[in-house]
């Protein structure tokens, strides 16, 4: 039967296939030809339309939940998914002359969105939850806004589908449209009386939820649900305190929401949006289910996560409620038939995976490819400094972070996906005392990392997205003194990874004084070796004058660390004679293969390495340059090597507990002692173009470490046990 009770013969074609003398399947809201071609599918009106109603033989039955392991695949990011959604018999191309559909009833039952498991909270647990804070929650909020007005705009937005009303508007979402246009219109004059008709408006749909309970079906839940979420908006927005919150919490947990899989108990008609009039398809049967089970979900992910910044904001303990599968493939929300959906389904994946399976999007989708509200949710990674207790100790990862969105970026700010970065020994120190500056827990360590640029702010003109970034740890020293500012120590406590928010996460938003482009001869783990080291070696050599660029010049570098080894490659390909101290012949292989023209064991001499070092060259005068990084354990057997008027480049203090050596010694020696920190953003910028000019290839440590292991990193570098930079692959599965 067809509309009005009419058998199909009896109806009257489209006016679309009666102008073009076509066949017409004489579905609703469209026939097939129209579907397939989007056209206007047009009847003429006809008297006591009714509800389609499945055929008594076609009653859905309950079905266990063991029974949908066809479904379960999907969950884990498979590419089945046109298999379990229509079955294997389905045609994605289907045409005029087969209007018949191989869609049954039953086929509802096996959609993947529809497996119970999926409409249960997925609980996170509690080592990769998020710190949650009261800027996350306000993010939230404006984002819930800002999808608001998008309904109000255009009668739709990421979680109220533009199908999901358009044929019945229950009372409480015209009330809460109607109150949503009133509060982003209202004017200074006006303000106490919206709010005034929010309250009324809230207060009579709680009644009516109380009264109705227990004779609602899941679409008049989820429409009270979403009412609720407007005038929770709109409090929030106002008033960051009001228990209004507590009734879309009750709303969005019942069992009309989330524990019931509707299709097991329900004829299908109720899974499939209310006054769809006439007979229409198995695939709208398909497409509409989808919609309603897609609402639910995007509407509870939205509802439970202001929730839980409600209860962050009153309490100061943000529960976590867990997370819920979502479709994250970009067009299947947006699809304008069921046609389009269906085949959209068959022929892509379709990417349905709980919001905190960030990886397993980004990997199996490109970021353009992602739907909006699934990008809203994914969520970044980071560790924190919670404390300066020690890296055991006081170093957290965290999962679920919410990623910075362009909007939310200051005018000056680079959003950057970080690829990879780098430890230092200062950051072994940050963890365990305050010897450079206290922290301001949370705190995200390290100041050496490199990426790609997502988003910029309105003001920021050397960046845009796509460009290949590495960082500059001391943004400050650059918007107050400028590019060309030397750093000293009264700097470090505002440096990144200390006094700054630093590069041990997936996504940050850093000043753009924060970074510089990154060379385009280097890849990634090689580029995050760069931000203090390099530029520190870099730094040593701009002492030396242009006459003393050659083999002439004699440099002894210390240890295996990372400024020693990028000086000593810069030094090697400047043409310099380089020396290097190693404690073992391992490392002594690599240090000459790397340009060093000798290797000095100093633990075979360890009180003279100084002098024999010096022994090698030329006529025993000693070096022009050398570079410390011991500090006062090093720094008299520097002395010792150094020739009359050469330099000592003073850049780190490793050995902690020596013997102070008095300054004195620069006089008795007649050299001169210069202490620095890295260099200034300028030198930085000449050292990334020598970088590809030269094609230098900087090197680090064998061992790569993931980003979850970035304790083990730690403790490499602590325990000395590295060569030249400990990295971390920060990796986001797509590269």
């Amino acid at each position: 039967m067809s509309r009005s009770g009419m058998s199909r013969s009896e109806v009257k074609a489209c006016k679309a296939c009666q102008s073009s003398k076509r066949k017409c399947t004489k579905q609703q809201p469209r026939c097939r030809r129209c579907e397939l071609r989007g056209l206007d599918c047009i009847y003429e009106p006809l008297p006591n339309t009714f509800l389609y109603q499945a055929p008594q033989s076609h009653a859905v039955q309950t079905r266990p939940t063991d029974n949908f392991t066809e479904t379960r695949s999907l969950n884990s990011g498979q590419d089945a998914s046109s298999g379990a959604l229509v079955g294997t018999e389905m045609s994605t191309h289907a045409n005029e002359q087969n209007p018949e559909s191989t869609l049954s009833l039953e086929d509802l039952k096996l959609a993947w969105f529809l497996d119970p498991d999926s409409l249960r909270a997925v609980p996170i647990a509690q080592s990769n939850r998020a710190h949650l804070t009261t800027d996350m929650v306000q993010g939230l909020l404006y984002q819930t806004r800002d999808w608001l007005s998008d309904w109000i705009r255009t009668g739709s937005n990421v979680f109220v589908h533009h199908e999901l009303y358009k044929h019945t508007l229950p009372d409480c979402i015209a009330d809460a449209f109607a109150t949503m246009s009133a509060y982003l219109s209202r004017t200074a004059e006006t303000n106490e009386v919206v709010l005034r008709i929010t309250e009324q408006k809230a207060e009579k749909l709680v009644q009516r939820v109380e009264i109705v309970q227990d004779s609602r079906t899941i679409l008049d839940s989820l429409s009270s649900v979403q009412a609720l979420l407007v005038y929770c908006t709109i409090r929030l927005l106002d008033d960051w305190t009001n228990d209004m919150m507590s009734d879309t919490f009750e709303a969005t947990t019942s069992g009309d929401i989330i524990m019931q899989n509707h299709l097991s108990n329900q004829h299908p008609q109720y899974l499939t949006l209310p006054m769809l009039l006439g007979q229409f398809s198995p695939e709208q049967l398909l497409w509409h289910a989808w919609i309603l089970a897609e609402s639910v979900r995007r509407t509870w992910c939205v509802s439970m996560g202001l929730q839980s910044g409600y209860e962050l904001l009153k309490t100061e303990s943000g529960p976590c409620y867990g997370t819920l599968p979502i479709t994250t493939r970009k067009g299947l929300w947006g699809a304008k038939s069921a046609f389009t959906w269906i085949k959209m389904c068959a022929e892509t994946h379709v990417g349905f995976m709980c919001r905190n399976d960030h990886e397993k999007v980004m990997k199996d989708m490109a970021p353009g490819e992602i739907d909006e509200f699934a990008l809203a949710f994914i969520m970044a990674r980071q560790w924190i400094l919670d404390d300066q207790q020690g890296f055991e100790a006081s170093l957290k990862y965290e999962d679920n972070v919410p990623i910075p969105k362009k909007e939310e970026l200051g005018p000056n700010e680079v959003l950057v996906k970080l690829h990879a970065a780098s430890l230092n020994y200062r950051d072994v120190v940050i963890a365990a005392s305050a010897q450079f500056g206290p922290i301001t827990p949370p705190m995200i360590p390290l100041c050496d990392g490199t990426g790609s640029v997502e988003a910029v702010g309105s003001s920021v003109k050397d960046y845009k997205p796509g460009d290949r970034v590495i960082t500059f740890p001391a943004p400050d020293v650059v918007s107050q003194r400028g590019g060309d500012a030397d750093v000293n120590m009264s700097d470090v406590p505002t440096m990144l990874g200390l006094g700054t928010k630093g590069t041990l996460r997936t996504y940050g938003a850093f000043s753009e004084n924060a970074l510089v482009h990154a060379p385009k001869s280097l890849d990634w783990l090689q580029s995050a070796t760069l931000p203090v080291t390099w530029v520190t070696a870099w730094n040593a050599l701009s002492e030396l004058s242009k006459d003393q660029i050659g083999p002439q010049t004699w440099i002894l570098v210390q240890g295996t660390g990372g400024v020693s080894v990028a000086m000593l490659q810069l030094a090697s390909s400047l043409g310099l004679t380089v020396v290097a101290t190693t404690s073992t012949q391992e490392k002594a292989e690599k240090l000459k293969s790397l340009g060093a023209t000798h290797v000095v064991n100093y633990r075979e001499n360890p009180t003279a390495w100084g002098k024999e070092a010096r022994d090698l060259t030329p006529n025993g005068a000693g070096f022009d340059m050398i570079v410390d990084i011991g500090g006062n354990e090093t720094l008299k057997q520097s002395l010792e090597a150094v020739r009359p008027y050469g330099s000592i480049q003073v850049v780190g203090a490793v050995a902690q507990d020596a013997e102070v050596v008095p300054m004195m010694g620069a006089l008795m020696y007649t050299c001169t002692i210069r202490g620095f920190l890295m260099g200034s953003q300028n030198q930085y910028k000449e050292l990334v173009r020598y970088i590809d000019e030269k094609k230098l290839q900087p090197v680090y440590d064998d061992t790569v470490f993931e980003l979850a292991d970035a304790k083990d990193a730690y403790r490499k570098l602590k325990e000395q046990k590295h060569f030249a930079k400990v990295v971390i692959r920060i990796d986001h599965g797509n590269i």
